[in-house]
């Protein structure tokens, strides 16, 4: 993973709910952890060496591993290798000039930890039971990270026969302790796999752009693409034909070659298909370019909102240890903390409430063991998570830029779920253009709530003060309710600004008007304009705007705003107010017909507004 940069695209949280819904969460009872999903089956393992025992399944297809993966929402990553005991995350080998020295002891330093990494079937017992009762359904297991040390018994070619975790330390076939026990416990098992290999002696480490991080002993090194690209096939057909069903095979790395081509990635699939079709495959783009490629069968949103369609499968990966760098590392880090259950509740409700999974990552210590903390506030978010499942799991996106889900049961129904992280809200509000709500009850405890329409403001407003809220969870609401999805209208639409940082082309005006929540417009003065001009005349009764906060500044930039569309050649007023913040609809008095809309935007003090959505939609049906 690519925690040593910070990437000015993401964002602290992905959607972080309306104005209106804001909040926290959790609280630490325990029980009994929610069924695990009917694992779906692999083909019988095509080569021998003492594959992983499991049950009778039945014959599984792609498609239904994609639908329980959609249904899945919530798994854990987990990072734990050489850099384990080195206790500075997972790029160790790469970023401490003890190791990277661009001597060959310095890498030699490094590889004598694997006789400090510890990994055992208990503590690997211990990890898997962990996600279990946490409500997390699978496990991103890395199986090997950009040092190239393999966590299993690889004999791919003389190099990782060598260099793997069954022949240094506790020689352990890690990869196969993980398989037995997700397959007792009932989690599924994603396989991560690091395309990049610093150490490899037929990695073309030359062929990197000098940007890329590496080893300064192999800058130069040539290496040969036709021999590496054939040994990771062979390590992926071992993954896939000794080690049971896996459920989807996660590359990293991808972004270490200027010219992807040289990956041959559809060849690499190809591989992946045939030891087992039913495995799906995701790539790591690289933080802030989550992509839709077409060989994919889900996104991946490092530190962000998953890219792409709401109905297309999708994850946002994050990381539970804050310690070394500002947005915290992958591995384990001496000292490092764990995020507290309000930031791991926002996370996970913004991904679901994008149609999206959210995966977790802890960095256990070397021997498997992992800090008291996580334990405490891993254990709150499962206690929750055992009495909101149905919020959760199974569900589909919600109202678009509000934190929510939905799901339809077998009689065509559709119930919408609110999720409140706001402690202190005495009521929330909807807006109607998004959502007509006939009847809100607490989902916990059914407790009903009254529901009233404002006409004036186009909203329904739901009063929370007979909800009864625990200390530190988020509280979930039951509607009854028929969901408008609104068309964007500002797709395709002409962005232009008054003013635009220009010190880097990625936050011009197009970036608040492209539908990617993770992409935003800033600028240089504290009073600008934003201006959209639509392709063709369009019906506007909805805007949804989101603002930028600095992680350093303690709120929000905008002061006031005001919006005008163009009616028949001349600009008029249809709304104004006070301030933004983390997401705002603005519900029009009565639908205009426009050809352009624009924003202005004045700040509280000085510093320069920024935009991620501002976007004109039409009344969904």
């Amino acid at each position: 993973m690519r925690t040593h940069q910070r990437h000015w695209r993401v964002r602290a949280l992905l959607f972080a709910g309306a104005a209106l819904l804001t909040g926290c969460g959790g609280d630490s009872d325990s029980g009994t952890p929610p069924a695990p999903a009917v694992p779906v089956a692999a083909p019988t393992p095509v080569e021998p060496g003492g594959p992983v025992e499991a049950g009778p399944k039945r014959i599984a297809t792609r498609e239904d591993t994609l639908a329980w993966y959609k249904d899945a929402r919530f798994g854990m990553f987990i990072h734990w290798g050489l850099y384990s005991p080195v206790g500075k995350g997972e790029w160790a080998l790469s970023t401490l000039p003890e190791f990277n020295d661009g001597q060959q002891g310095g890498l030699d330093r490094y590889k004598a930890n694997a006789d400090r990494f510890a990994p055992s079937p208990d503590a690997i017992r211990r990890l898997v039971a962990l996600a279990r009762d946490t409500g997390m359904k699978y496990i991103v297991l890395v199986t090997r990270h950009h040092d190239g040390f393999s966590l299993w018994d690889t004999k791919a070619d003389t190099y990782s026969a060598g260099f793997n975790a069954t022949q240094r330390g506790a020689h352990v076939d890690v990869v196969r302790e993980f398989a037995k026990e997700c397959e007792q416990q009932g989690i599924r098992l994603v396989l991560y796999y690091s395309l990049l290999d610093w150490t490899h002696p037929d990695y073309p480490v030359a062929s990197s752009p000098p940007q890329q991080p590496h080893l300064r002993v192999y800058e130069n090194q040539q290496g040969n693409w036709d021999r590496y690209r054939t040994f990771m096939k062979t390590q992926l057909r071992e993954l896939l034909t000794q080690y049971g069903e896996i459920a989807g095979i996660w590359f990293d790395g991808y972004w270490a070659q200027d010219d992807k081509s040289r990956w041959q990635l559809p060849d690499i699939y190809a591989t992946i298909r045939q030891a087992q079709p039913a495995t799906l495959i995701g790539n790591n783009h690289g933080i802030g370019l989550s992509k839709e490629a077409e060989d994919d069968d889900f996104t991946i949103g490092e530190r962000g909102s998953a890219a792409g369609d709401a109905s297309r499968a999708g994850e946002t990966v994050d990381t539970s240890q804050t310690g070394s760098s500002p947005a915290g590392t992958w591995g384990y880090v001496e000292g490092g903390g764990i995020q507290p259950r309000e930031w791991i509740f926002g996370q996970l409700i913004a991904s679901a409430s994008a149609g999206k999974n959210f995966v977790l990552n802890v960095g256990p210590r070397a021997d498997g063991s992992w800090q008291d903390a996580l334990s405490t506030e891993f254990g709150a978010v499962g206690a929750w998570l055992r009495r909101n499942a149905e919020a959760i799991y199974g569900t589909r996106v919600g109202v678009p830029g509000i934190d929510s889900t939905t799901r339809t049961g077998p009689d065509g129904k559709t119930d919408l779920y609110l999720f409140v992280r706001d402690a202190s809200a005495s009521r929330v509000s909807l807006p109607a253009a998004l959502a007509d709500v006939r009847s809100a009850r607490t989902l916990v405890d059914g407790t009903p709530l009254g529901v009233r329409s404002d006409t004036a403001s186009g909203t329904t407003e739901i009063d929370l003060s007979g909800a009864t809220r625990a200390p530190r969870e988020p509280l979930v609401l039951k509607l009854a309710a028929t969901v408008h999805m609104p068309v964007n209208v500002s797709k395709g639409a002409t962005t232009t600004a008054t003013s635009s940082w220009t010190r880097d082309p990625g936050y011009g005006p197009e970036m608040a008007t492209d539908g990617d929540p993770a992409t935003r417009w800033a600028s240089e003065a504290s009073t600008a304009t934003l201006t959209q001009v639509f392709a063709a005349p369009a019906t506007i009764r909805l805007v949804q705007l989101a603002e930028y906060l600095d992680p350093t500044e303690s709120d929000y930039r905008t002061g006031s705003y005001a919006l005008e569309a163009q009616v028949n050649g001349q600009w008029q007023a249809v709304a104004s107010g006070s301030g933004i913040g983390a997401s705002h609809y603005v519900s029009l008095a009565s639908p205009v017909t426009a050809s352009a809309l624009r924003i202005r935007v004045v700040s509280r003090d000085q510093r320069p507004p920024s935009l991620y959505t501002f976007l004109a939609f039409s009344t969904g049906n």
